[in-house]
């Protein structure tokens, strides 16, 4: 499982400038260099590390004929930015150039507590990622294999160093049960960790909306819950491995974030709303035109789907168009890149009068304040509106209930798609049926 020249000593008690325990690693260290090539790795790192410079040299310098200094070789680093690092454009958002430039900015910053090849650290945490191209779940085993395969490397290094520096590629997955084989696998998981811990829930949801983009607002809430329980929570399965990070104090802080749910829901809340590509806003007397075209066009689906009895004898007409809108209960939804308008729907808080009687079914009374949508359309060739508009109710209010025609089969699979309960059959004003739908968070 581990390299046969790494020794693991298990250590958890404080150092002090010198004491008995000092002499023990050094007393280990003496009698093990000569086959260990120096690395010793704990499973529990130190405490007061700051203290004990010289100790840390000597435990975890390189072998006389590693080629030290302080600044990462230039020709390494072109061909690493110029070959290397573009790969990371093709990724999410959680893991993109600015990310692999992040690990390889801390990695360097960690590096200096550490007498090793700042060339092979530089390395490592460029190409700890690279293997996402082949899909997530392997990609650490791939990034070591593209690494090995690079035979441009072999410029610089030596065999020994470029299976090191796999290896550590290898051992950075937080997921990984194995403590990384060296130094340099150590640093880089280290590195990769990043605990902002504001930054660690904007990553989770951008990486939602990258792999998960049809899910509703409460499917990616519950996904970052049980993310964050997995892995950052109390008993999760992240690993720290360097006293010299600053990523134990940001631990502290997200565990704090996770045990107070409502704050985590809140910080959910902006940062869904903030990387979302559209947005939501009032809608004003500018907007009818664009309102008009939206509704006529979203009669035109329904016909062409063989609803001919929903939005018929000019409803909804301008006039109630310019009351939802004066009464501030109606909403545009455009796209942020240009600021179009793509989307209408009229959203109220509060007892809807139709829905006082439900026939063939019940409503689940919760006593809380439920929304209702009403008027939802789209601008012809566009997708995504009916997801937007659920979403942005979802993140109103704990309740939500809707209704449709029985012949309206896109909105009823809209709606049982997004979580909403089919509930029985109300009527509207002009007294017929439609099927009504509830959604309790």
């Amino acid at each position: 499982m581990f390299c046969k020249d790494t020794i693991f000593i298990s250590y958890a008690q404080p150092l002090s400038s010198i004491c008995f325990s000092q002499a023990f690693l050094l007393f280990w260290y003496q009698c093990f260099s000569f086959s260990c090539k120096k690395k010793l790795i704990f499973f529990n790192y130190f405490h007061n590390t700051r203290n004990n410079n010289k100790l840390r040299e000597l435990l975890f310098s390189t072998t006389k004929d590693t080629k030290m200094h302080k600044e990462v070789t230039e020709d390494i680093k072109h061909y690493i930015s110029r070959e290397i690092i573009p790969i990371y454009d093709g990724f999410d958002a959680a893991h993109d150039r600015a990310h692999a430039e992040a690990v390889i900015t801390e990695s360097l910053a960690l590096a200096k507590y550490y007498n090793i090849n700042i060339d092979m650290v530089y390395v490592v945490a460029a190409y700890h990622d690279i293997g996402l191209k082949y899909g997530r779940e392997n990609h650490h085993i791939e990034s070591g294999r593209l690494l090995r395969e690079d035979a441009t490397l072999r410029k610089w290094f030596k065999n020994d160093e470029i299976r090191i520096m796999a290896e550590a590629v290898e051992d950075h997955r937080a997921s990984s049960e194995r403590v990384p084989r060296s130094i340099y696998g150590r640093i880089v998981a280290e590195a990769d960790r990043q605990i902002n811990p504001i930054d660690i829930l904007r990553r989770t949801v951008q990486y939602g909306f990258a792999h998960y983009p049809t899910a509703t607002v409460e499917e990616h809430w519950q996904r970052l819950k049980t993310h964050m329980a997995e892995k950052y929570a109390d008993g999760g399965y992240l690993k720290l491995y360097l006293p010299e990070s600053r990523n134990a104090e940001g631990l502290a802080e997200l565990r704090r974030i996770i045990n107070n749910e409502p704050k985590m829901r809140d910080i959910f809340e902006k940062h869904y709303i903030e990387l979302s590509h559209l947005g939501v806003r009032h809608a004003n007397e500018d907007d009818m035109t664009d309102i008009n075209d939206m509704i006529s066009n979203s009669r035109m689906i329904m016909r062409a789907n063989g609803n001919y009895e929903q939005w018929v004898n000019g409803y909804p007409s301008s006039e109630l168009i310019k009351e939802d809108i004066e009464s501030g209960h109606g909403y545009i939804i455009y796209r942020k890149d240009n600021k179009s308008n793509i989307g209408y729907f009229a959203f109220f808080l509060g007892d809807e009068p139709t829905y006082s009687n439900i026939y063939d079914g019940q409503w689940r009374n919760t006593g809380k304040r439920y929304g209702t949508i009403h008027r939802l359309s789209s601008k012809e060739g566009v997708h995504g509106i009916a997801k937007c508009c659920i979403d942005w109710c979802m993140l109103q209010t704990e309740e939500l209930r809707s209704d449709t025609h029985e012949n309206n089969i896109i909105v009823q699979h809209i709606l049982e798609k997004s979580g909403f309960e089919y509930r029985g059959i109300i009527y509207v004003a002009d007294g017929t049926p439609r099927k009504a739908y509830q959604w309790n968070r």
